[in-house]
């Protein structure tokens, strides 16, 4: 086969021939770059050193070195053609490393399996785990990760709120020992909250593992201005003057607004997480605010005509 493909010394001399003419015009014409250059003075020596030696010597030598250029060519598409039929990798073939990887000691074996849906999703996660959980109780792995930190973050963030409610109505029944004035107190943050969660919707902002954190903190900071509107009622002697007309209402919303800036700030954030808290607390603090200087005065004046004991 190989001298099929043998080069002939007469023909490789005239495909020479043929390459160093062309250099030569290139040359001639001054626009040859440094490299093609050292090419066509290789290219000069080379033939006439060629025409030195036995024209039948240089046939065989040449003759040679293809077959031999030609075998190495078929041991190599062999071992090309050998690899692409290669057959399955048997178990003792593995290297012990990289084997005890995949196989525990009682000969039980790792199953890696894929998810075909995002489980950045939350729903999506959620039916994919309880499908692994439906094979085998034990399954773990990154969805599995995920599914559980965020459910039990997501636990300790509304026990956190359940705790800090609990917390602040002893406190407020504590401080004013009615049940009825209680109720006056945490109107306002009940309905900032409400409005908030009703904003966030409307906005298409949706809780996540960052802004949770505004439950325990929207109660705890949104209760302050009923406190201080409930404290103020009750010093005041004459019931029916209006408990915002003097210093009370403009330290609420001063104080109100202050707290939004310092949360606000938060907004600048390159993570969203991080500015989606941010926005979630301004908009709560200032529904607590609206709330504060609209319902709870006006639930005041009506205790007033009623007079209910606040």
């Amino acid at each position: 086969e190989a001298e099929d493909v043998a080069f002939s010394w007469k023909g490789l001399n005239k495909t020479l021939k043929r390459i160093q003419f062309k250099l030569q015009g290139r040359e001639e014409g001054g626009d040859t770059l440094a490299p093609v250059q050292v090419a066509g003075n290789r290219l000069r020596n080379f033939r006439e050193q060629s025409r030195k030696v036995e024209p039948d010597l240089a046939e065989k030598r040449l003759r040679d070195f293809s077959a031999l250029l030609f075998t190495d060519y078929r041991d190599l598409i062999d071992e090309l053609k050998a690899n692409a039929e290669a057959q399955p990798v048997r178990l003792e073939e593995i290297p012990p490393k990289l084997r005890k990887r995949y196989i525990s000691k009682k000969g039980k074996y790792v199953i890696h399996i894929f998810p075909s849906v995002d489980i950045w999703d939350q729903d999506e996660r959620r039916k994919y785990l309880s499908d692994l959980r439906s094979v085998d109780p034990n399954v773990t792995g990154t969805a599995v990760h995920m599914f559980e930190s965020t459910r039990l973050m997501t636990e300790g963030y509304v026990k956190g709120g359940l705790y800090a409610m609990t917390a602040i109505i002893f406190y407020v029944f504590f401080m004013f020992r009615n049940v009825r004035t209680v109720f006056f107190v945490l109107l306002p943050v009940l309905a900032g909250s409400i409005w908030t969660v009703g904003v966030m919707e409307l906005i298409g902002l949706k809780l996540n593992m960052a802004n949770l954190v505004i439950l325990p903190l929207i109660l705890g900071v949104g209760v302050v201005n009923g406190i201080h509107i409930t404290h103020r009622y009750r010093e005041e002697e004459d019931k029916h003057a209006s408990v915002l007309g003097k210093s009370t209402g403009q330290a609420v919303v001063l104080s109100s607004f202050t707290t939004m800036i310092g949360f606000g700030s938060l907004m600048v954030a390159d993570h969203s997480g991080v500015c989606s808290l941010g926005l979630v607390l301004t908009i709560g603090v200032f529904n607590c605010l609206i709330a504060s200087i609209t319902f709870l005065p006006a639930l005041l004046k009506l205790s007033t005509a009623k007079n209910w004991r606040v």
